[in-house]
Parts: structure tokens; C-alpha cells; sequence
């Protein structure tokens, strides 16, 4: 009989096709521990875990007891390996599946599994070292999770749908209720998604609760925001240089100057990794580069910043001067939804504002436009398959000016694991 266990919110066995609620105690403390830690557990540190302070020989009984009518009274325990000296129970759980996913960098994978808190409202009193151990794990927990979160965020932000990017941010603030600057990241999204009495409402409460509970005022940043909103004047925004508008190309094509969105909040650090990056694209020997790094480290942030300093260094002059970088623009092509060539190629075509149209080969259309550009593409969360591979080889083989840059996978540049 399968069975999984589900750790992350209140506690739950799945045993085939029942749904249990474990009872309180030592017995589903324990099976939840070993549940979680899925590895060998000697019965020296089990036993010093759950009975501390009690005789050795006493707390080797108590563990033994517990071992003995651990199956009759929990059939969908039997999978516990039990050994002289150790013990094992390797169970599928969502603990597990939520680890794996961060490693991989699903972030969308990790906000769906996080249901709450790691074993929410669970006690086990006169264990002091459980408690120390479940603090220690509900905040690992939850940080992979934030970290997952403020991710998705950036890229719903990335692709321009506020709407959701602000209640991903709604549910951050929820852990964290004090941080204006996801507020502010959040009036933002609001607004842009035509939510602004939303947003006023938002920051009304969060004013409210400031003045209930620590008796301060707002941010002035964050009150200036709000102001904004409510006068229906264009928002301010912190962080990289805001993007250049729409123009049509002196050279003919419909090529808009660059679209880049642009992060409510600045970056912080990375200062060395920004120019080293930026040096790196400007320079003529690199076409294709790939950032790399763990998922939440915040790869498309640091890119858009980057882009941001791009653009800004290819907005003056005219459109054939050496001296410019990307002269055509820099443009980011949101890839977290493409599954396939054809739809990368609708990416990139909305990305550089061509509409593929007629009876023309999608693939040949972008090709024509891109063949005689100097343009940056920015293919953020980009998944390497043969195919898309193959299509970015045949973009740079036949625009020379093209140079792309991918925050994922693994390739030319790699990102710090930390901010």
C-alpha cells in the first residue's frame, strides 16, 4: 500500500486511498522525524532526542516499546527499517519533493507545495530538542519557499502580468509584513494592472497596522508611492534606469528601442558582477552567454540591471555609429511559459515588436528582421532543448550583429549562490 507523507502545513499520512490525521504524541513526532530526515538514524541520538535527561538504559526501553507497537497501531509504518542500531524510514513526502525542486530551480514547483508551515500546529511538549529542531526546519522551509517566491514575482514582473506578480507579493508579505519594499513592489504591480483603488487599500492598511503596533509612519518612499497612486500620476520607481520608449528604426524596420521592464526595487551589491557581465556582452568575442546559478539567487534581476546599463549605453548617436553597443536595443524575451521552438520564436518576435504575418516561414520572418540588427536578446528562464539550441544557432549564424544572453542553465558565466 503506497503511502506519503505530507509535512509542510498540518501533518497528514496519505495511505493508499485514505487521508489521515496523525494524533499528537511521541510516536507521530517520531514517524514525522523520520519522515523528513528519510536517512539512518542511530537509536544512540533518537533516544538522547526524544527522552533527554532520562536514564540511558530507561529512554533504549521507552524506544523499544514505541518500535513495538509502532505497526499495529500505524499500518502505514511498516516500511520503517528498523535494525539493531539504527533506524530508516524512506517515504516519499512533500518535504522531499520541495528540496528537490529548489535544487532544480522550479520555483513555480515550490510555491505550489509549500501549503504552510513545516508540521503547523504540531506540539510535542517536554521535548525541548523536537521544538529546537522544528524551529530550525519551518525556517528552512520557509526560506526556500520565500526565495522561490520573490522568483516567480520577478518573473511575472518580467513578463508583465501584475496582476499576479502582486499577489505572489501578497502572500510574501503575509511572512513578512513589515517589508515596505514589497509593498511598494506590490502598490506598483497593482497599479500597472489597473488596480490602484486595490492598492490604495492595501497601503491603508498596512499605515493602519504600522501606526496600531509600532507607532511610526510609513516610509517616505512608500508614502510617495501611494500619493502617486491616489493623484493618478505616473508611480515612482526606484531601481535601474527606467526603459527607453517606443521609436521606429531609422533604418526602415519596425523595431521598437528596446523593452525592458523595470524592477520596483533597486538591486543590491553585485556591483563587480554587473560590470563584469556588462564588459562581457560589449565585448566582441562573446555572442552567446548563459548566467547560472541556484533558483531564487535572483539571475533575472541581476540581468535586467544589466540590460538596464546596456540599453542606457546604446541610446544616443545615430544607428550605424561603432561606438554604440546595441544600437537596434536590448530586449528581454520572457521564456518561463515556452515549450517549444515555434513558441520561442513568438517570444522573440513580440519581444523586438515584429508581428509575424503572411504565409512566411515564423522562423525566416525573424531571421529577415534580425539579419543586419545589433541588438541584445536577454532569453530569460530559457529551458536547453536541442531544438531551441538549434534556432539560436541559426539566429547568430545569420545576424552577426545579434548577441544573446540567457539567465539559466549552465555555460559561459555563473552567478553568486548568495546576494
Amino acid at each position: 500500500m503506497a503511502t506519503r507523507v505530507g509535512l509542510l502545513g498540518p501533518p497528514v499520512i496519505h495511505s493508499g486511498d485514505a487521508r489521515l490525521e496523525p494524533p499528537a504524541g511521541k510516536t507521530t513526532a517520531l514517524l514525522l522525524y523520520l519522515a523528513y530526515r528519510a536517512q539512518w538514524i542511530s537509536r544512540v541520538e533518537l533516544v538522547e532526542f526524544f527522552w533527554p535527561g532520562t536514564a540511558e538504559g530507561t529512554a533504549r526501553t521507552n524506544l523499544r516499546g514505541l518500535l513495538t507497537r509502532l505497526v499495529p497501531a500505524r499500518p502505514y509504518a511498516d516500511a520503517v527499517e528498523i535494525e539493531p542500531t539504527r533506524l530508516r524510514w524512506r517515504v516519499p513526502s512533500d518535504v522531499s519533493d520541495l528540496r528537490e525542486a529548489a535544487g532544480a530551480g522550479r520555483q513555480a514547483e515550490v510555491l505550489r507545495l509549500y501549503r504552510g508551515e513545516l508540521l503547523e500546529g504540531f506540539v510535542l511538549d517536554g521535548v525541548p530538542d523536537f521544538e529546537e529542531w522544528l524551529t530550525q526546519k519551518r525556517r528552512v522551509t520557509r526560506e526556500l519557499w520565500f526565495d522561490a517566491a520573490l522568483g516567480v514575482s520577478d518573473q511575472l514582473e518580467a513578463a508583465q502580468r501584475w496582476a499576479q506578480a502582486a499577489n505572489v507579493l501578497g502572500r510574501l508579505r503575509i511572512a513578512d509584513p513589515y517589508d515596505e519594499s514589497m509593498l511598494r513592489r506590490q502598490l506598483l504591480d497593482l497599479t500597472r494592472a489597473g488596480h490602484g483603488r486595490r492598492a490604495l487599500e492595501t497601503y491603508q492598511r498596512f499605515r493602519d497596522r504600522l501606526l496600531e503596533e509600532v507607532g511610526t509612519e510609513p516610509a517616505a518612499a512608500t508614502t510617495e508611492v501611494a500619493e502617486a497612486v491616489a493623484a493618478g500620476k505616473p508611480v515612482p520607481v526606484s531601481g535601474p534606469d527606467a526603459p527607453g520608449g517606443e521609436a521606429d528604426d531609422p533604418t526602415g524596420g519596425p523595431i521598437a528601442r528596446s523593452r525592458l521592464p523595470t524592477p520596483a526595487t533597486s538591486i543590491v551589491g553585485r556591483a563587480s558582477e554587473r560590470s563584469h557581465l556588462a564588459e562581457l556582452l560589449r565585448g566582441g568575442g562573446t555572442r552567446l552567454a548563459t548566467l547560472t546559478g541556484p533558483g531564487g539567487i535572483g539571475k533575472t534581476r541581476l540581468a535586467l540591471a544589466v540590460a538596464h546599463d546596456l540599453n542606457e549605453g546604446s541610446r544616443d548617436g545615430p544607428s550605424d555609429d561603432p561606438s554604440r553597443d546595441f544600437p537596434d536595443g536590448v530586449y528581454f524575451v520572457p521564456c518561463v511559459s515556452v515549450n517549444g521552438p515555434n513558441e520561442l520564436l513568438s517570444a522573440v518576435a513580440d519581444a523586438v515588436g515584429l508581428p509575424l504575418i503572411g504565409q512566411g516561414e515564423p522562423l525566416h520572418q525573424v531571421l529577415e528582421f534580425l539579419e543586419d540588427k545589433r541588438l541584445l536578446l536577454v532569453l530569460d528562464n530559457l529551458e536547453q532543448t536541442r531544438e531551441r539550441l538549434t534556432m539560436l544557432d541559426d539566429i547568430l549564424d545569420r545576424a552577426p550583429g545579434v548577441k544573446s544572453w540567457r539567465p539559466r542553465g549552465n555555460s559561459w558565466v555563473r552567478a553568486p549562490n548568495t546576494l
